[in-house]
C-alpha cells in the first residue's frame, strides 16, 4: 500500500513538472470553478481540496472557498 501511494505521488509530480504546474496554480481554483455553469457537489469538493492546498493565507482560502460555495448554491437554484 505504502509503495503504491509513493509511486503514485512520484508519477503525479513528474507530470506536474512536465506540464509546468506549480503550487501557484492552485490559487486559480476559484476562478476555474466559477467557469462551470452547473458544478456538481463532487466538483466543488475537488476544487476546495485544491484551494486549501494553495500557498495563500488561510483567511484568503476561506474567503475563496465561501465564494465557490456561493457559486455552487446559486447554480443549484437555477
Amino acid at each position: 500500500m505504502y509503495r503504491h501511494v509513493i509511486g503514485s505521488e512520484r508519477m503525479l509530480e513528474f507530470y506536474r513538472r512536465q506540464a509546468g504546474i506549480t503550487p501557484r496554480w492552485l490559487r486559480m481554483a476559484k476562478a476555474e470553478f466559477r467557469t462551470k455553469p452547473a458544478p456538481t457537489f463532487w466538483e466543488l469538493r475537488a476544487y476546495l481540496w485544491l484551494l486549501f492546498r494553495a500557498p495563500v493565507p488561510l483567511t484568503k482560502r476561506i474567503e475563496h472557498g465561501l465564494g465557490m460555495l456561493g457559486h455552487f448554491l446559486r447554480a443549484r437554484r437555477r
